[in-house]
């Protein structure tokens, strides 16, 4: 995992970056294995496997929601997560593109995500992530590093990036609530911003693969319309020497909102 002169040079003039064969799939397929053995003990069948946990999944979503939202925090937290994403080669690489040492950068806002086939309920539209993870005050100053857990054909609805869209700077969107609590909340770029970009850039990506962004670059999840979860993984990583940076703990967000309000109080 190697960063070189080119990928500086492309990652700094476009704000992203495809890296083929870059992580390590031994451990992609160990935090595969820990979504299926939860989902074993979520649905109390031990037939499950790598064969057949998309169906049951997707059953799990459609039937209940809530015990769904359940499994779903739990997977945040996985310590391999944390492990794959802050590999002393990944954090060497981040570094170079954002031009500073390993030990100026902070790690934030890990998640894995499960976009389940042809449902709109947490599909994000046109966005920045500055616009949600607020840690710089310029986007360019972080990076947001996406793996796919399995390969992601068009089927399934790579990510789709809109070209030279960093260039208009952060936004910094107010977040549209939704009415619904199942559905996503909104921090959607109005197209009048948008109208001078108009080129849109997927790629099919494979295990092994990564997607890094700027966080100012416009981009949103692609249409699943396959019979599968499309799973991701997605960290964020900040210079915290740059002027403009934010600092802040992350908080432990617990699904159970008595034990939420009793270690936070009301948020």
């Amino acid at each position: 995992l190697k960063v070189t002169k080119k990928n500086k040079i492309h990652f700094k003039k476009e704000g992203y970056l495809f890296l083929r064969k870059s992580i390590q799939v031994k451990i992609i397929n160990q935090i595969l294995r820990i979504i299926i053995e939860n989902l074993k003990l979520y649905l109390n069948k031990k037939s499950i496997n790598k064969k057949n946990f998309h169906k049951h999944l997707l059953l799990l979503r459609k039937k209940n929601k809530k015990k769904f939202g359940r499994f779903f925090d739990g997977l945040q937290t996985t310590s391999l997560s944390y492990s794959l994403l802050t590999d002393s080669k990944i954090i060497s690489l981040i570094s170079k593109l954002l031009g500073t040492k390993s030990s100026s950068l902070t790690f934030t806002d890990i998640s894995l995500r499960l976009d389940s086939p042809n449902d709109k309920r947490n599909t994000l539209k046109w966005h920045q992530d500055s616009s949600y993870f607020r840690q710089s005050s310029d986007g360019k100053n972080g990076v947001v590093l996406w793996i796919p857990l399995e390969s992601v054909n068009y089927e399934k609805g790579p990510l789709e990036l809109l070209k030279n869209s960093d260039k208009i700077g952060s936004l910094f969107v107010k977040k549209q609530q939704s009415k619904n609590k199942f559905y996503s909340a909104q921090r959607e770029i109005s197209q009048n911003k948008l109208k001078k970009f108009n080129k849109i850039i997927k790629k099919k990506v494979f295990v092994g693969d990564a997607v890094l962004t700027n966080l100012d670059l416009v981009h949103r999840s692609g249409k699943n319309t396959s019979k599968y979860f499309r799973i991701s993984l997605i960290g964020r990583f900040h210079n915290m020497l740059k002027k403009g940076f934010n600092s802040g703990l992350n908080k432990y967000i617990y699904t159970d909102k008595k034990i939420n309000q009793s270690v936070h109080g009301k948020i």
